[in-house]
């Protein structure tokens, strides 16, 4: 073996420790809780990471099942400051007739969004994700559960 295949076989074993180490310094984050709208749990839905600030953070979305939501770590999230969105759906009981590309004279189930506006596009809900495993659990109120609170 000559000097030169030597060295670079160094090399080689060089990089791959680097690149070992810094696999262990990630400012990734992970995120999960639990998402209740008057105390019951918000059974379908989204749930959605904005960056805020001047962060250059990418956004995020997780979904809501049975209450709970969870996004790992592989989705890319980084440590920083986000707004947070949470959005649902809900069927209203009535029919609607569809529009294109949906067949002449279908209907469809009316959905509206079961969450108030300022737990979405109108949001004040922020949090702080930090590298690692963060918990936020969000507690919502409909208008009419803190109307119900202040005519007691």
């Amino acid at each position: 073996m000559t000097a030169a295949t030597r060295n670079w076989g160094w090399v080689v074993v060089g990089m791959v420790l680097a690149g070992i180490a810094g696999c262990g310094r990630s400012d990734r984050a992970a995120v999960s809780g639990k998402i209740t709208l008057d105390g019951q749990p918000v059974e379908d839905g989204t749930i959605s990471f904005v960056p805020s600030g001047r962060s250059s953070n990418k956004a995020a979305q997780g979904k809501v099942q049975g209450g709970s939501y969870a996004i790992p770590v592989k989705e890319g999230l980084s440590g920083g400051p986000y707004r947070i969105e949470i959005h649902s759906n809900r069927k209203t009981g009535k029919k609607i007739k569809a529009v294109p590309p949906a067949p002449p004279d279908s209907w469809i189930e009316e959905v509206r969004e079961a969450i108030p506006a300022r737990y979405n596009i109108d949001s004040g809900l922020k949090a702080e994700l930090k590298a690692g495993s963060n918990q936020f659990d969000f507690e919502l109120k409909s208008m009419k559960s803190l109307l119900d609170k202040t005519s007691r």
